[in-house]
């Protein structure tokens, strides 16, 4: 695998838990979840743990059942699904290896194909290679899983042509492949008997956004906080940039107070994209 590393690097980036040797590692990170997607996280987390894993390949060898954990994380944007692969990578000790869409697709005909089949033939020489079986990851997968089209010309047959490969791989798969999307509706439903775990993340409830809030951005208010967030429903994503904007602003300005109306119009340029109003009033709640 590291002999032909740069191979490998056309299709996707490695990286690795922060106990494992590797040039990119995972940095830890808190991540909030409610209660029914913690349920489904747990459950990865442990059966990702090495002993687990290795005793559900046994498993399914000796049912003569596909060894393949195929898993689907989708739903709002922000809301930690691709943290959470990476974090269940570091805790299992993995590398993930995160498939490129725009490396994987290719303008000329045959090429897209040639580089899927590369990719999961790079894929499971990684998984002879590393110690733990690593993560396929499909970050945005809709860029990829895409839905079958009517043929109408040769790009919809060339299209339909990739599809049916991927749906053939992941019937083939083993190893661990994890799928993140916002928009779960763009999918093919064929994948859908071909993803064994689908978990929804929902957007935070008001008293996870309080506990995100208080975690990410711990020297301000709790008055302040709950003035905020009753008015400006953030999911834990759009409250990471406003603390880093925060950051920003205090490495410009030392003496810089946290105050009302500055945190609020950070959390207005936070939801102002997302509506057709050019200023995001306050008290707005977004859907």
């Amino acid at each position: 695998f590291f002999s032909s590393r740069r191979r490998h690097t056309r299709y996707w980036r490695d990286w690795s838990s922060d106990v494992c040797s590797s040039d990119l590692k995972i940095p830890e990170k808190k991540l909030f979840y409610e209660t029914n997607e913690r349920i489904h996280v747990n459950r990865l987390h442990d059966l990702l743990e090495p002993i687990r894993f290795d005793a559900f390949l046994d498993r399914m060898s000796k049912l003569k059942m596909k060894g393949g954990l195929t898993v689907l994380l989708y739903g709002t944007p922000g809301t930690g699904k691709t943290e959470s692969v990476y974090q269940l990578a570091r805790l299992s000790c993995r590398h993930v290896l995160a498939a490129d869409a725009s490396t994987v697709r290719s303008k000329w005909v045959g090429e897209t194909e040639k580089n899927i089949r590369n990719l999961f033939q790079d894929y499971k020489k990684a998984c002879e290679t590393f110690d733990e079986v690593p993560i396929l990851l499909f970050n945005e997968a809709d860029a990829i899983l895409g839905k079958r089209r009517p043929v109408i010309d040769r790009v919809e047959q060339m299209e339909n042509t990739l599809q049916n490969l991927l749906l053939q791989e992941l019937e083939n798969f083993e190893g661990i492949f994890i799928a993140t999307t916002n928009l779960e509706d763009n999918l093919d439903p064929a994948f859908d008997r071909r993803i064994l775990y689908k978990v929804r993340f929902t957007p935070p409830s008001d008293s996870m956004r309080i506990s995100i809030w208080n975690d990410k951005i711990p020297n301000i208010s709790i008055e302040l906080i709950e003035s905020v967030n009753t008015d400006f429903k953030l999911t834990g994503g759009q409250i990471d940039n406003i603390r880093k904007k925060i950051e920003v602003d205090r490495l410009l300005n030392p003496e810089m107070n946290v105050e009302e109306y500055y945190l609020r119009n950070l959390a207005e340029e936070e939801l102002s994209l997302r509506t057709k109003e050019t200023r995001t009033p306050i008290g707005f709640l977004i859907n």
